[in-house]
Parts: structure tokens; sequence; C-alpha cells
């Protein structure tokens, strides 16, 4: 999916091209972390509040 959404940017961004590997690494890792405290932090959200539907609309 991630792969995917990337060929597709790289189509209208020809500057992302002519990145380094290493630098998409450090990225998706550092959106991968993001998206882990975004999700605990919704898991916790709807575990304190059950009826106003918490973290479902991520």
């Amino acid at each position: 999916m991630h792969a995917i959404h990337k060929q597709a940017h790289n189509k209208w961004n020809p500057k992302a091209l002519a990145r380094s590997p290493q630098q998409d690494e450090r990225e998706n890792n550092q959106s991968k972390k993001t998206r882990n405290i975004f999700i605990a932090r919704s898991q916790t959200n709807t575990h304190k509040h059950p009826l106003s539907g918490g973290g479902s609309a991520a």
C-alpha cells in the first residue's frame, strides 16, 4: 500500500526520485512511529470513552 502510494507520488514529484534510500528509510520509520503513537492514543481514548466511538474515525 505504502509503496504504491510512493510510486504515484514520485510520478508527480520528480525531486522525490533523486532522494536516497536511507532518507526514505528514515522517513518510513518516523511515520511508523507516529502511526503507532496515534494508534495507541486512539486505543486508550476508546478504552476511556467507549460510548464516544473513540479512535474508529481513523
